[in-house]
């Protein structure tokens, strides 16, 4: 059964291209636009266990990434997150790994590097299970 990954970004063509890019690598992909549609699909679908991870933009409209982040590693601490932003912030990137991020991608980033950081967070997780 192939995981479940949601994709979080404001962006139409970032949520296209990952949607693309994932699916070449096996995933079953969901996507929404903002933060606060992205919690609401991840409160109803984690009852059945269906989101298996999440690409979260940081710089989201309705409610930003760190705030999702938060909400998130509060009620499922269980899904694994990859945060996404369109400049290296360092400092963005630091305070979502302290809240609880695995990994962090600066856009643009080439596919190899989604595909390894894919593997690591959301596969190497389940295989060691």
């Amino acid at each position: 059964m192939p995981k479940r990954i949601l994709v979080i970004d404001d962006d139409v063509d970032i949520r296209v291209q990952l949607w693309h890019r994932l699916e070449a690598m096996g995933f079953e992909v969901v996507t929404e636009s903002n933060g606060q549609a992205g919690l609401s699909r991840i409160e109803r679908e984690a009852r059945l266990g269906s989101i298996d991870g999440v690409l979260l933009e940081l710089d989201l409209p309705v409610l930003d990434g760190l705030a999702v982040l938060e909400d998130l590693q509060r009620r499922h601490p269980e899904i694994p997150v990859i945060v996404m932003s369109p400049v290296i912030r360092s400092g963005a990137f630091h305070a979502a790994i302290k809240c609880g991020a695995r990994d962090c991608l600066a856009k643009p980033f080439a596919a190899a590097v989604l595909a390894n950081k894919c593997q690591e967070v959301f596969l190497k997780r389940s295989q060691a299970s």
